[in-house]
């Protein structure tokens, strides 16, 4: 053996080759003799390895697992950021619409109170002519521009109506009460109360008075003044009663009538129509100014 070595001391595959056989021999005859317990060690040993290295399977596993999940919760981080910005861009949007809409509110607001102010304002008009004043007391006849005592003279009003009843007077004194502004009307601003709701006015009859005077007040008889509602209303009464309530039927006005020093020019709301009176008769007085 010693000889064979001696002589292929130079050649070294064959010196490696023997040496490495003397190691595994060597290691051999060392397994073999090793005793039961250390034989257990290296079993567990190797059992130990071979668990360690299966839990490593399994963490690189979980690892790579944790990694999508990562990944994942990322992704869906970025598509709630996606939708909290275009729900941040909506929100801003709706703030606008709901600051424009506050701003045509407050001008709406603001044009309803002019126009409340205005309605306020307006006069209230009977028949869109008859203004009321002085509480319901007075009449403004926005037609003739005349302000009439909205009660006869012996009538009081009371905010609802006239009470009382009107009291009579003859010519004379009639125009005594004139007073404070207050007078006695003429024919003509009388005959404008004449109201004939859907009863045209016609000629009067030929042998009334009216239809053949000439003039009155100094002032020629215009054909006006010769017409009439007709046969006594149902109502009794030619004239506007929301604006004139419980008027009488015949009143005195200013005019004398010429020709005839013992006569007067009165207004009957009874058929509507001016006509002449002795001025010892009796009739109602409705004041102007």
């Amino acid at each position: 053996m010693f000889d064979f070595i001696l002589e292929n001391w130079n050649d070294r595959k064959v010196i490696t080759g023997l040496l490495v056989g003397l190691f595994l021999g060597l290691a051999g005859v060392h397994f073999v003799l090793m005793p039961v317990s250390t034989w257990g060690r290296w079993i567990d040993n190797v059992g130990s390895q071979a668990v360690n290295t299966e839990d490593a399977i399994d963490a690189y596993k979980d690892k790579n697992n944790g990694g999508k999940v990562i990944r994942d919760l990322k992704t869906r981080v970025q598509q709630l950021n996606a939708t909290l910005a275009e729900t941040k861009t909506e929100l801003e949007q709706a703030q606008t619409e709901i600051a424009q809409l506050k701003v045509e509110q407050s001008e709406l607001s603001k044009s309803r109170a002019a126009e409340s102010s205005s309605s306020s304002s307006a006069p209230t008009l009977i028949a869109d002519r008859y203004q009321v004043l002085n509480k319901g007391s007075e009449i403004k006849d926005t037609k003739t521009g005349l302000i009439w005592q909205r009660c006869s003279v012996g009538q009081s009003w009371n905010g609802r109506t006239c009470e009382g009843e009107a009291k009579k007077f003859a010519f004379a004194e009639a125009q005594g009460l004139a007073k404070d502004g207050w007078r006695v009307p003429t024919v003509r601003e009388l005959f404008s109360l004449i109201d004939c709701p859907g009863a045209p006015q016609t000629p009067v009859p030929s042998e009334w008075a009216i239809a053949t005077a000439k003039t009155i007040d100094g002032q020629p008889v215009e054909n006006q003044l010769r017409r009439w509602c007709g046969a006594p209303s149902e109502l009794g009464q030619y004239i506007n009663t929301p604006a004139f309530p419980n008027s009488g039927l015949f009143y005195w006005s200013s005019s004398p009538y010429v020709g005839n020093s013992h006569g007067a020019w009165y207004v009957s709301f009874d058929n509507g129509h001016v006509y002449n009176n002795g001025r010892n008769d009796s009739g109602h007085v409705r004041l102007v100014r």
